[in-house]
């Protein structure tokens, strides 16, 4: 089956994440907490990259995250399971 006219690349984007208030981020001695740490790695990031943002709730740590696209291929191991090539499954 060939199906034409689909998009090969989805665009790059940016994508912001806001992570738990900068009152849970840091310890009384200026050191990460768990959440600060659990939150940059959910998110591939090091804490080092977490910045502070002034929300209507209060100040919270975000990042920018930087999503690359990939090009989309053929994969030969995609195959259908019906018989009837016309049947969609719902």
């Amino acid at each position: 089956m060939l199906i034409t006219g689909l998009v090969t690349r989805q665009e790059d984007y940016e994508e912001e994440a806001t992570g738990p208030p900068v009152a849970a981020a840091w310890d009384k001695d200026g050191q990460p907490t768990k959440a600060l740490v659990g939150f940059a790695k959910g998110k591939g990031v090091d804490v080092a990259a977490v910045r502070r943002v002034k929300t209507d709730k209060g100040e919270y740590v975000a990042v920018t995250i930087e999503r690359i696209s990939h090009t989309a291929r053929a994969d030969s191991s995609c195959r259908m399971k019906h018989s009837d090539p016309t049947a969609i499954p719902r």
